[in-house]
């Protein structure tokens, strides 16, 4: 009877060994590779690539407003130029676009595919010095998954306000702060999954312009953050994945230079920048292989752009941009912008 009993046992606990390492290797086989969630991988990257497209949307008609950018006249005239002396034109439409295409070439984390977002807004101006506005947009995302042969997309809407305080004709503060509703849909290997996400996103600047002839130089500081929050949810195979935030905090240093060319219908400013971005703090890198490796981390980066700047008469300007981000391992982007505004 003792042996008997011994032996049921330990076909017992052998059984349980067996279940509960089961269970861990299909715990490991669902958080990378081919089995592995399409958002596990790409949260951190294209959260802050969709969020720094629209920041960067609101950043063009903030310093369309306040002058205090390449070729831009200020949303109310502080005197002496071509508006001086007519009525003031304290409101301002605008509409703008942009599409930006990310790419990770890291084993694991492979991923590529483009992040567009489309915003128009309206603002007044208070006082020759104060700006106060609002935004509205959509935010779509396709992203290849390379890591598990798959797909990730969301769509979204985005509500934003902003304020910009004009110190002098050179010198400028302005904040924004915005928030967005995103529905996410992945796909892997025939399987399908559906969650939501809550995204609060601002930044702050301080800038300042000067000009050398028809040279025109502009510089600025700032603080960009983006914090996530997305829900669990259960995978069509029964892989329940837990709820996460992906949140990035980062301090901006850029210049931009441009020159004016005078036209009859107004002028023409040919400019080039760069963007030095420290990211001061991030969310924890995903697992991307069974060796425990974590998904590689660049706190430094640099943002090129370049394109043309116009004011077309006294009271319309317009801004074509392209950028790319580079200096960051394995990861790069290339995008398109576009913003039109008008005075009325």
């Amino acid at each position: 009877m003792r042996v008997g009993s011994a032996v049921r046992l330990w076909h017992i606990a052998c059984s349980v060994l067996l279940l509960v390492s089961g269970a861990q290797g299909a715990l490991a086989g669902t958080t990378y590779g081919t089995n592995g969630p399409t958002n596990v991988n790409t949260n951190s990257q294209t959260t802050y690539q969709a969020t720094d497209t629209t920041t960067g949307l609101l950043n063009d008609r903030i310093d369309q407003a306040t002058g205090t950018t390449i070729s831009s006249r200020p949303a109310v005239d502080l005197g002496g130029g071509k508006a001086a002396g007519s009525e003031p034109r304290n409101f301002g439409l605008w509409a703008n676009v942009g599409n930006t295409w990310i790419r990770n070439s890291q084993p694991g984390v492979e991923m590529h595919g483009p992040i567009f977002s489309t915003l128009v807004g309206l603002d007044y101006s208070w006082q020759p010095w104060l700006l106060t506005g609002v935004a509205g947009g959509y935010e779509r995302v396709d992203i290849y998954t390379g890591f598990n042969n798959g797909n990730q997309a969301s769509n979204g809407a985005i509500f934003a306000s902003y304020a910009a305080i004009r110190l002098s004709p050179n010198f400028s503060l302005d904040g924004q702060v915005g928030h967005a509703w995103i529905g996410y849909n992945g796909s892997h290997g025939g399987v399908s999954s559906a969650f939501t996400g809550d995204r609060w996103f601002g930044s702050a600047n301080v800038k300042a312009k000067t000009t050398i002839d028809a040279w025109q130089l502009v510089g600025s500081i700032g603080y960009f953050y983006v914090a996530e929050t997305q829900g669990s949810y259960t995978e069509s195979n029964g892989n329940v994945v837990p709820s996460s935030m992906p949140y990035l905090g980062q301090v901006r240093v850029k210049g931009e230079v441009g020159y004016r060319f005078e036209m009859q219908f107004g002028a023409l400013t040919p400019f080039a920048s760069a963007r030095l971005e420290f990211d001061t703090q991030h969310g924890e890198a995903p697992v991307i292989n069974s060796a425990g490796q974590r998904a590689a981390v660049s706190e430094f980066g640099t943002t090129f752009g370049a394109g043309l700047k116009a004011d077309l008469g006294d009271y319309t300007s317009l801004i074509l941009e392209g950028k790319t981000t580079q200096f960051r391992q394995y990861f790069e982007a290339y995008g398109v912008n576009a913003s039109l505004r008008i005075r009325f």
